[in-house]
């Protein structure tokens, strides 16, 4: 199902290029694109975002700013 959006892609190519007028070539061209596009959003897989990196725990706090107490 990978290879859709390219099939679609070239038959739009194709149908632009053996047609024989214009207009029906025109539209063919636009339909398959859309289709092309279409197909290759749907047909993705997204999968979720894992973290690449250990967490690493802090031991101790850091000390208040004196200038953020005084503006708490």
């Amino acid at each position: 199902m990978k290879n859709l959006p390219f099939f679609a892609s070239l038959a739009a190519l194709a149908a632009f290029a053996f047609s024989s007028t214009p207009a029906v070539a025109g539209s063919l061209f636009f339909g398959l694109s859309l289709a092309a596009i279409f197909s290759a959003d749907y047909l993705r897989v997204i999968k979720p975002l894992a973290p690449q990196a250990d967490l690493v725990a802090f031991t101790r706090e850091a000390p208040p700013l004196p200038t953020c107490a005084r503006a708490a």
